[in-house]
């Protein structure tokens, strides 16, 4: 938000009414601005101006819908890739079609990756641990295009990913920092996209998606908790702070 200076506030009102009076010709609805807002369209109520179709004025307009969050595959490439830096770090991918894409980036020590993709499906995941003894976990089955998106850092944390897609694609951004974290998202059916960010340290979030769901979830502090299991069809906006 916006702090607004109130300084001198009632001698500016009063001016601008002294200014209001004065000038002629001016809009003698009720609740009317100074000037002639009806005149320049701006989507006041008055004088049978019912309002434009923007935000700004949206006097006998309904709202713009609003957008789902789709977190979709950010480019076309293919393969496998690991990239280690430290001492102790394993990473496995395993990859069953041509168009799949999995890229992991370790930085640390004794840090634990593994990518499961499988099916036709045009598969991405890109997954970077940085710190110690952080382990990640993905399986991505189906034949629509199902992207995962995630960073670990810290000591400890655990992120344990289930894509298991119908016809429709799915999406993952999960972001994890602090210490003995615990993430548990499995998406069935298709169509889930899900945001998770926790900081901090020993949170958990245990998630089931069962088709077209739409989640947020922001944990921010220490020791929290949540479970959830969506019905297919549900949107959820999520936020814990201590």
């Amino acid at each position: 938000m916006t702090d607004i200076s109130r300084t001198h506030l009632f001698a500016s009102l009063t001016i601008a009414a002294a200014v209001f009076v004065s000038a002629p010709g001016v809009a003698k609805a009720p609740g009317t601005p100074p000037g002639d807002p009806c005149a320049k369209s701006n989507g006041n109520p008055c004088q049978g101006n019912n309002g434009n179709g923007g935000a700004p004025g949206n006097a006998g307009h309904a709202k713009p819908p609003t957008t789902p969050s789709i977190i979709a595959r950010p480019n076309a490439d293919r393969g496998a890739f690991i990239d280690q830096i430290g001492s102790g770090n394993r990473a496995a991918i395993e990859q069953t079609d041509a168009g799949h894409y999995a890229r992991i980036d370790q930085n640390g020590a004794n840090n634990r990756a593994s990518s499961n993709q499988e099916g036709t499906g045009s598969h991405y995941v890109r997954a970077s641990q940085r710190g110690t003894d952080n382990t990640f976990d993905l399986t991505q089955s189906g034949e629509a295009s199902l992207v995962a998106l995630t960073e670990q850092s810290g000591e400890g944390n655990r992120m344990h990913l289930r894509q298991l897609g119908g016809s429709e694609a799915d999406g993952i951004l999960a972001i994890q920092s602090g210490s003995s974290n615990l993430l548990d998202l499995t998406q069935n059916g298709g169509d889930n996209q899900a945001e998770i960010r926790q900081n901090g340290n020993a949170n958990a979030a245990l998630i089931t998606q069962n088709g077209g769901n739409q989640l947020m979830l922001t944990q921010t502090g220490d020791n929290l908790a949540i479970a959830i299991d969506q019905p297919a069809g549900q949107a959820l906006t999520i936020t814990q702070g201590r």
